[in-house]
């Protein structure tokens, strides 16, 4: 466009410029290391151009762009280095920048000249001065000087100006202007010591936004210092470690970081303290909002541990303590426990104490006290104890309990097994609120387990269960289950008493169900019987319910099945189904059958034979009779079928012994 954008160079003018920038950084390097303070600068013209355009008017319209740039460094410095892990660096880096554009533009004849002429400037000027120091690769301190009050970041001005002639004159623009100037909270630049700031000025935008602007704008961000006495910044860090052998976490470590303003009229130090060993912990924490100390420590000599943690928050001292002491001694060994603890600001220590008695034997006694939570001392207490001998074994338990205005129990429970019994007995006394002392609630449940295998070879079980509560009174019950199995019978009762009489013999609040199976069935010849009863007397219910089968295959087969249901000393159904059929090898078969069932709506009955008595030869006599709901007396159907060849004879006919319905035959 401008003619000037593509630039011609050799590879040798690419290693002439590479030389010459060796040799003077270089020099910059000598220079620095001998202290001296150097100056870098750098001004450039990246454009000027001028463009004559054709107009309608006839006057060539002049177009000119100007742009430069000026980059200046200051650097100072002094270095003292050894090796990567030990050196020292100091100085001052004090960069600043400068970019100017102009645009000018207008018509330029012998009647004279006119023109606008725009002028935009962008300016930054920030420092960085300070030192940093590295000892033995562990220890860091760096230092941040802030000698100036204002640092400018940049700083954006953009202007247009009327070209008459010789005279030229600002164009102020409308005067409607905005300014905004925005700063950070002063809460936080004071614990700084800093405060960010930008400052916007421009014409108000009511026609949008126009390139070049009617008017001045001026756009900076500033840093401005608080603090009078703030002269600088320090931080430093340092630790040391002491790993242990086959795990990545150290045995002992301490750590140090400081941020601090020395000099500063406003407090802001920040610093942190880390220490640990297996036996010592330590955290400080200290900043102008808060302090926090934590402290604690491990100690063990010969059978007593004990233990201490400490925080203390802006002087407000929290703490945990605690210690085992144990104590072996020929029958039994006894540990002590001990834990004491502050949590607020005013009130005493909750302290928590235990003795727990291990003996040597099969016994076990804990007791333990807790103090300072409830307007008394809770206690608890609980004794173990397992005995054994030939006869069986024992297990007994003791527990006693207090919470103040909360809950008081005692609690004596005993597991028994001797032989094929286990029993079990729980007793329980307690008293809530007020009466938490007193004890006048009463709870008591136990429980029988027998098994055994008689002469017979029948097997028998036998479970007992009780449970009584004085302020339960619909729930206490008893149960009585038994059950007994052989080879020919199976039968189990289970004998439910409940309510405010459950251990009276005459409670009518009872439940009993029963249910047997007998096999007795032997070669060639099946035979079963089940029962099911169910009754509940309070509520007048009686249920009962008998089914048998019997099967005989010796020459044919007999099978008969009966069903009987009992409710209430009525029988809401019966039925029976019996079936007789002819060996196979038999000469002339027949078959027969019936059922029958009675409910109180319905009755009927039924039979049927189909015969084979002669070769070809068939016969079938249907026979039903109902009542109640539907009544049909002595119905008969009877069939007969001939094949003979060419002979054929059927006959169908259905019946009663007073009327007849259907007669059909056909030869």
């Amino acid at each position: 466009m401008f003619g000037n954008e593509i630039a011609i160079f050799t590879c040798e003018d690419l290693h002439d410029q590479i030389n010459q920038i060796s040799l003077s950084l270089a020099g910059l390097a000598v220079k620095l290391l001998k202290g001296h303070e150097v100056e870098l600068n750098h001004r450039t013209v990246p454009m000027t151009e001028e463009l004559l355009l054709p107009s309608l008017s006839g006057l060539p319209v002049k177009l000119g762009i100007n742009m430069t740039s000026l980059i200046s460094l200051r650097l100072k410095g002094n270095v003292n280095y050894r090796d990567v892990s030990h050196f020292s660096l100091s100085g001052h880096i004090k960069p600043s920048a400068y970019v100017g554009l102009s645009v000018r533009m207008g018509v330029d004849g012998v009647p004279g000249q006119a023109a606008v002429d725009w002028v935009s400037e962008l300016k930054s000027s920030t420092s960085l001065d300070g030192s940093v120091q590295l000892e033995e690769g562990r220890d860091v301190r760096i230092m941040l000087n802030t000698p100036e009050d204002v640092m400018d970041i940049f700083s954006l001005s953009s202007r247009v100006f009327q070209l008459s002639g010789d005279h030229r004159e600002e164009i102020k623009g409308p005067k409607s202007r905005l300014q905004k100037t925005t700063c950070t909270s002063k809460t936080w630049s004071k614990v700084v010591g800093w405060q960010l700031c930008s400052n916007a000025s421009y014409p108000s935008p009511s026609a949008g936004i126009l390139l070049p602007t009617a008017g001045p704008i001026h756009l900076s961000v500033r840093l401005l210092k608080l603090d009078r006495g703030l002269h600088y910044y320090l931080l430093e860090a340092a630790y040391s470690l002491l790993p242990q052998r086959g795990f990545w976490f150290p045995r002992e470590a301490s750590i140090h970081l400081l941020l601090a303003t020395p000099q500063s009229s406003i407090s802001r130090d920040m610093s942190l303290d880390l220490a640990f060993n297996p036996s010592r912990f330590l955290l400080r924490i200290s900043s102008p909002l808060k302090t926090i100390h934590v402290q604690g420590h491990l100690e063990q000599e010969r059978n007593t541990k004990s233990g201490n943690l400490e925080l203390v928050v802006d002087g407000v001292h929290f703490y945990i303590r605690g210690l085992v002491d144990t104590k072996t001694l020929l029958s039994e060994q006894r540990t002590r426990y001990h834990l004491e603890a502050k949590t607020a600001v005013d009130g005493l220590p909750i302290i928590l104490s235990a003795n727990v008695t291990r003996g040597l034997g099969r016994k076990m006694s804990l007791s333990a006290t807790l103090k300072n939570v409830f307007r008394e001392t809770a206690s608890l207490s609980v004794s173990l104890e397992r005995r054994r001998d030939s006869s069986g074994r024992q297990y007994s338990v003791e527990v006693e309990l207090l919470l103040p205005e909360v809950v008081g129990s005692r609690m004596l429970g005993l597991m028994e097994q001797k032989g094929s019994v286990w029993s079990s007995a729980l007793r329980l006394k307690y008293g809530l609120g007020g009466d938490a002392r007193h004890l006048y609630q009463e709870c008591f449940s136990s429980q029988r387990l027998k098994s055994e295998r008689n002469l017979n070879q029948t097997y028998i079980i036998r479970a007992d269960h009780e449970f009584y509560c004085s302020n339960t009174l619909p729930l206490n019950h008893k149960v009585h289950f038994r059950h007994e199995k052989s080879s020919s019978h199976i039968n189990s009762v289970l004998h439910l008493s409940y309510g405010k009489h459950w251990d009276e013999i005459n409670n009518k609040r009872t439940v009993f169900l029963s249910q047997s199976f007998r096999n007795q069935s032997m070669h060639n010849h099946t035979n079963y019987i089940l029962e099911f009863n169910f009754k509940v007397p309070q509520k007048n219910l009686n249920y009962r319910t008998q089914l048998m089968h019997t099967h005989l295959s010796h020459v044919g087969s007999e099978s008969s099945t009966h069903l009987k249901i009992n409710y209430n000393n009525l029988m809401p159904l019966v039925a029976g189904l019996q079936w007789k059929s002819p060996p196979q090898d038999a000469v002339q078969k027949k078959w027969e059958g019936s059922f029958n069932m009675d409910t109180p709506w319905l009755y009927l009955y039924t039979a049927h034979s189909l015969s084979h008595l002669q070769r070809h030869t068939l016969q079938l006599t249907l026979e039903m009779t109902a009542s109640k709901w539907l009544n049909v007396r002595n119905l008969i159907l009877e069939g007969f079928y001939r094949d003979r060849g060419r002979e054929r004879e059927a006959r169908l006919q259905l019946y009663t012994p007073a009327v007849t319905y259907i007669h059909v035959s056909k030869e």
